[in-house]
């Protein structure tokens, strides 16, 4: 589900919304999906990547949608070029742990899977810029 192109982030949102209204949180928690389009994802044009901010990513964990960490080079979350390469290709929401031990989450399997083939960053990103 999570890595149809299709599938884009207003329906994602729009999904995860369903997921967090349908869990325990109260009424007073539940954002509208304008306000979770704007606060759960990092480029919030409706057809950016699908990185999600912090907030996002607790809302991920709290519906308990399966993710996959992987570590990281620390210049991960400062590179240019792999932010954007990151945000043009993947195709299922991700989340960038920064900090000293930053980790690459994502939330699709299929690319997880690819992610761990490659064993690094690098290659990985190289593969998706020819895909």
């Amino acid at each position: 589900m999570w890595c149809d192109p299709m599938f884009n982030k207003l329906l994602v949102t729009q999904h995860l919304l369903d997921m967090y209204q349908a869990s325990e949180w109260p009424v007073d928690y539940w954002p509208s999906l304008e306000q979770a389009m704007k606060t759960w994802w990092s480029n919030i044009r409706e057809h950016g990547g699908l990185r999600l901010t912090t907030e996002g990513y607790n809302v991920c964990n709290h519906v308990d949608i399966a993710s996959y960490e992987f570590t990281v080079p620390e210049t991960l979350p400062t590179t240019p070029r792999h932010l954007l390469a990151l945000d043009q290709k993947l195709t299922c929401p991700y989340y960038i742990k920064v900090g000293k031990n930053p980790k690459l989450l994502m939330f699709g399997s299929q690319e997880a899977v690819m992610f761990a083939l490659y064993g690094d960053v690098e290659k990985f990103i190289t593969s998706l810029k020819h895909s």
